[in-house]
Parts: structure tokens; C-alpha cells; sequence
């Protein structure tokens, strides 16, 4: 595998990542307030935020070596 291939697949993992934690974040934001839903809200935030900044640290490392 090239390593522009495994950038593109890492990209595109990090960022299917980050569209699901949203996802997930916005139903648990609808859930009635309990321990799971505080602990939902916060996992799925954490996740969309870390893959989002994965995914924003490629593009930056790859558009600045062009």
C-alpha cells in the first residue's frame, strides 16, 4: 500500500469517526438526563472532536508539504 493510499484511508476513517460521534451525540442530547446519558454525551463528544482533529492535522501536514 502507498503511503498516499494509507493517508487517504486514515482520512476517511477519521472522518466517518467523527460524522458517527456526532450522530451519537446528538440522539444522547435527547435522552432524558441520567449517568448514561452524561457519560454518552462526553465519549461521543471527546471521540467527534480528536477524530476531527486527526482528520483536520492530515490535511494541514499534507497540504503543507505540496
Amino acid at each position: 500500500m502507498t503511503p498516499q493510499r494509507r493517508i487517504r484511508l486514515t482520512f476517511a476513517v477519521l472522518v466517518t469517526v467523527a460524522i458517527i460521534a456526532v450522530g451519537v451525540l446528538g440522539r444522547a442530547l435527547a435522552w432524558p438526563a441520567s449517568p448514561t446519558a452524561g457519560l454518552t454525551v462526553i465519549a461521543s463528544g471527546v471521540a467527534a472532536v480528536v477524530a476531527g482533529g486527526l482528520a483536520l492535522r492530515i490535511v494541514l501536514v499534507v497540504d503543507r508539504n505540496r
